[in-house]
């Protein structure tokens, strides 16, 4: 009975164990995608601003 409990404890252990890394994997990529997105918008408002600062010109 206590080996079918250490049993099941290890495997609910191991299961927990994968899904951290697979949630750590996508909190990973996730950083990725935001980093990418930030820079890609802080362009885009430089150019924007730089339209607007002709524009006034």
């Amino acid at each position: 009975m206590l080996d079918e409990r250490l049993r099941l404890e290890r495997e609910r252990s191991d299961a927990l164990a994968a899904r951290l890394a697979k949630v750590e994997s996508e909190h990973e990529e996730l950083k990725r995608v935001a980093t990418e997105v930030e820079g890609r918008l802080e362009r885009a408002m430089e150019y924007i601003r730089s339209l607007l600062a002709a524009d006034q010109s």
